[in-house]
């Protein structure tokens, strides 16, 4: 530091002489260089250094190129020491002499003193290499990096100097890093001074950066400059937050203590009065009254003033209040005054001027930084158009609605002034793979993996639609793990577990209006080994559906209506497999093909789904909910061999409870009767239809984790049949620690069941779970998870009465 001092008081001595003997004496602006010297130099040459200087002869220069020079060959790193003077001076121009000195090359790094720090992570941290040159600046900077280890570690008494010496290659020189680490400081000790109303424990619990060590928390008394800074900010707010608008901090003084071997922090505050609302004043407001703004600004006489929410009112309320309908340039400066009172109390007065000026029209509206999707893609979501009165809620609600389309990492709106009653709005998106192949797979003991692959283009060709071409497969023909006895017979199942094929087509905006439209083909294999079922079923289906996003009762809502047909086939070992599972009445319709029987039934049905999603992200959404409600009519005036009505309640929410953590509940209901006809003997509800609960919910049924897949309800024999009723609900607790990826974990708790009818349902006998898990959003993956659920309960799956225990679940890939 002491040669970087010298240097720099060379330069201005110089500049003086410069200025004096030259500049002066001449009195002229412009002076002409007849020729420059280089000296000093040794690996450099002159002409690299006349070049960088920018100084040659024939040069008109004055004071200022002079100490421009300086300044370029000071940036090039590679001096210690850098002079400019005249040499000779004529009346036709001056001759200049560059006299430099070379900083010496890095021969060898040495560390002294290093006790607790390791040689390896000082030459990590450090930046000089060898070889590299060796300059006063950057000697400082790896000083500061080895002391940052130190601190980082608790060693904050840490000096650390550094010695040069002659190196054995030539022009090079040694450094020795001297450290002295001292001892190990935490911090111990947090001292308020001026607090009266509080307590030093009240207003220590305050912060969430700094804690104090105490010896049954040892990994606590870190102490860090910006993260004390961050807790006097919070210890501000909960001053502010309590009417005390006058409070201050005067002055904070941090001490090493040796004898304790710890830190002492000391803050001295100002708290001051405790503040009421006394009056709140309106001046200038001819649009909106007095009485509008007081309701959106939530203050009223006698309250404590609450100096955030009053910011926060101030700004998301008041303020979008009048540019809701169209004042974008309105202004709203709040004037607070202590005011007279009669009572021991003290209290403010609030006085707004307002100035509302013009209402403002949108001009044009531009989208920028779409390189894949197509403008009216994100139009179509737009709820305002060039030639409107700007509306900032509508603005808001867009930007909300093109996150929810999940093609993009991030929106950035801007709103662009352009006289005092226009404005541009410009939207820039950010885009993200939307995922072109998919994987999907979930695993658990008795299954093995569950899963398959599919070509997936939820973005296909930029306009908004979704391509599925997909196939899934159960890995795990022969599991072991936990299985049931089954009847020599029945081990004779087909091979495959799971299977299915599919494809599907929708256009969410057909012809850029609120409709939609999509086809669907899939194909379905399960063998009776490990579905649970005790018979194979192939099934071939197809539908087509429409839908229609709706104004009423708000923009939210979504109706969508499905026309299916399907046709199905169940092999079985014996008859008595499928009259046992169906019923007697289908015995006559049982066919004997290659001395396996089957039975064959053809399903038409219509499907209702009304949605409504408030949610702010496709993600991790923080805030809204999600209500789906399906209802579906099979067989009866339709047609087909499946005659029943289902109806299905999902309901989400989402609640932050601070910061990053969010609660999610999820509660879902279910019912499926059979529709009764005299025409039709052997009409079925088939199983594809039936609730099943328990597991990962892949690749079919619902989630319960904590249980095996489709364990949980109604059983035949030791296999799970599928019931009728379902009732379930979760909550989770997530935190998230990355938006790009998305990245959160998860502490949950679930309980659910599923029944035959309403005659044996018992809405107290709840299978219950609780555990944790972890959620990332991969580009061109979709979903991975990993949850580990406990099972409190028995199922008649075990026989055993014991609670299932732990039980884990992966979800590779979203469910096609």
């Amino acid at each position: 530091m002491a040669k970087l001092a010298n240097r720099f008081k060379l330069f201005f001595i110089y500049v003086i002489i410069f200025n004096f003997s030259f500049l002066y004496n001449q009195n002229i602006e412009k002076i002409t260089i007849l020729d420059v010297n280089v000296n000093g130099n040794i690996r450099i040459a002159d002409e690299d250094i006349l070049r960088s200087a920018r100084l040659w002869p024939g040069k008109n220069i004055d004071l200022e190129d002079i100490q421009n020079s300086i300044k370029f060959l000071w940036k090039l790193g590679r001096f210690s020491d850098v002079q400019i003077f005249i040499e000779n001076e004529t009346i036709n121009g001056i001759e200049l002499m560059i006299d430099v000195k070379e900083s010496p090359i890095l021969n060898k790094i040495t560390f002294k003193g290093n006790k607790k720090i390791s040689k390896k992570t000082l030459e990590e941290k450090v930046s000089l290499k060898t070889g590299q040159i060796l300059s006063e600046d950057l000697i400082f900077n790896s000083v500061q990096d080895i002391k940052t280890i130190y601190l980082e570690d608790h060693y904050h008494a840490v000096d650390i100097s550094t010695f040069r010496q002659k190196g054995e290659l030539e022009y090079s020189d040694d450094l020795t890093f001297i450290i002295n680490e001292g001892i190990k400081y935490k911090v111990k000790s947090i001292e308020f001074k001026g607090n009266e109303i509080f307590s030093d424990k009240k207003l220590i619990k305050q912060f969430e950066e700094i804690k104090i060590k105490k010896w049954y928390l040892p990994w606590r008394g870190k102490y860090d400059f910006q993260k004390l800074t961050s807790d006097q900010d919070l210890l501000k707010s909960f001053y502010l937050q309590r009417g005390f608008y006058d409070f201050s901090i005067n002055d904070v003084s941090v001490e090493l203590i040796p004898e304790i071997k710890g830190i002492k922090i000391v803050i001295d505050v100002y708290e001051g009065p405790k503040y009421y609302v006394n009056e709140i004043n309106w001046d200038g407001n001819e649009i909106i009254s007095d009485a509008d703004l007081n309701k959106e600004l939530g203050v009223v006489p006698g309250d404590i003033f609450n100096k955030e929410e009053f910011d926060i009112a101030l700004a998301d309320n008041v303020t979008s209040k009048y540019r809701d309908i169209g004042y974008f340039y309105s202004q709203i400066t709040p004037e607070i005054l202590p005011a007279i009172s009669n009572d021991s109390l003290t209290y403010l007065d609030i006085n707004f001027s307002i100035i509302e000026n013009e209402i403002v029209n949108i001009r044009k509206i531009l989208i920028g930084r779409n390189t894949k999707t197509h403008e009216n893609v994100i139009r179509r979501r737009l709820h305002f158009y060039p030639g409107e009165i700007f509306n900032q809620n509508k603005l808001i609600d867009a930007l909300r609605d093109i996150m929810m389309l999940n093609y993009f990492q991030n929106v950035f709106p801007n709103v662009k002034p352009i006289d005092e009653n226009n404005i541009d709005i410009v939207i820039d998106v950010e885009e993200k793979q939307t995922g072109q192949a998919q994987f999907s797979m979930g695993y658990n003991g008795y299954y093995g993996f569950t899963g398959g692959g599919a070509f997936e283009f939820p973005n296909f060709r930029g306009r908004g639609q979704n391509l599925s071409i997909s196939y899934q497969r159960g890995m795990n023909a022969s599991s072991s793990f936990n299985q049931p006895s089954y009847t020599t017979q029945q081990n004779q199942a087909n091979n495959s577990s799971y299977q299915n094929m599919s494809f599907s087509f929708i256009d969410p905006g057909v012809f850029d209006t609120r409709n939609l439209f999509g086809v669907s083909i899939n194909y379905t294999e399960r063998g009776r080994g490990q579905s649970y079922l005790p018979f194979d079923i192939y099934s071939v289906s197809g539908s087509a559906r429409w839908g229609r996003q709706f104004k009423w009762p708000d923009r939210f809502f979504q109706g969508t209506w499905i026309l299916s047909s399907s046709s199905s086939r169940y092999f079985a070992t014996s008859s008595s497999d499928l009259t046992n599972y169906f019923g007697e009445n289908i015995s006559n319709s049982i066919v004997t093909s290659e001395g396996s029987p089957y039975f064959e039934t053809s399903g038409r049905s219509f499907s209702q789904i009304i949605t409504r999603d408030s949610r702010n992200h496709p993600e991790f959404p923080s805030i809204g909910s999600k209500f789906v409600w399906k209802s579906t009519l099979a067989g009866s005036i339709l047609g087909g061999d499946e005659d029943y009505h289902k109806h299905e309640f999902e309901f989400n929410w989402f609640n932050p409870v601070i910061g990053k953590l969010v609660l999610h509940q999820k509660m879902k209901t279910g019912i499926i009767k059979k529709i009764f006809t005299a025409s039709n003997e052997r009409s079925i509800i088939p199983p594809s239809t039936k609730f099943f609960l328990g597991g990962s919910g892949i690749p079919y049924g619902e989630m319960l984790r904590g249980y095996q897949d489709n364990t949980v309800g109604p059983y035949g024999s030791t296999r799970p049949r599928g019931g009728n009723i379902i009732i379930k609900y979760s909550a989770e607790l997530r935190y998230q620690f990355s938006d790009a990826p998305t990245v959160y974990a998860l502490v949950f708790s679930e309980v659910g069941n599923v029944w035959t009818d309403f005659d044996v349902i018992d809405p107290f006998d709840l299978k219950k779970s609780a555990g944790i898990g972890i959620r990332t959003y991969m580009p061109m993956i979709g979903l991975l998870g990993f949850d580990m659920g406990y099972g409190f309960d028995d199922t008649t799956y075990d026989g055993d009465k014991l609670p299932q225990g732990w039980n884990y679940h992966i979800l590779f890939g979203m469910p096609f």
